[in-house]
């Protein structure tokens, strides 16, 4: 059940990205792994609880989901309508972060991502103005 859901989502990473812009299949497909994580709230408490049939789940499920939310995060970046502040595993793990309340609270978490990727759309203005802006220790 876990490895269909988790190609489910995967594969509605292509298919959010044919049927819409760029930065809303970003949102949708975003919207679509927050639904994931929520729907897998136990699976968090599972992934870190020390015991060996879990050990490396976490980094498995984040490696199949990387590949499709960075198409999406690159074609959101060629379109200009996002700036370079995160990458996709950065985004998934910002997302599953937000979901930890759990899924009484989605209005809050999905508030929270509508305010991750409204920073990130004004980053890409913000790069064109002044690409030192968001530099970073490691790039200066």
């Amino acid at each position: 059940m876990l490895q269909h859901d988790v190609d489910e989502c995967f594969e509605t990473a292509r298919e959010l990205a044919a049927a819409h812009p760029p930065m809303c299949a970003l949102t949708l497909w975003l919207d679509r792994y927050c639904a994931f994580v929520l729907t897998k709230h136990g699976l968090a408490a599972a992934l870190h609880s020390g015991e060996a049939t879990f050990a490396g789940l976490g980094a498995q499920l984040l490696e199949r989901l990387e590949p499709a939310l960075d198409e999406l995060v690159q074609a959101a970046r060629a379109a200009g309508e996002m700036g370079d502040g995160a990458s996709a595993m950065d985004l998934l793990r910002a997302v599953a972060h937000l979901c930890t309340p759990g899924p009484s609270h989605i209005d809050y978490t999905r508030r929270m991502i509508t305010l991750l990727l409204a920073g990130l759309r004004q980053g890409s203005a913000a790069q064109r103005a002044d690409p030192a802006a968001w530099a970073t220790d490691e790039t200066r």
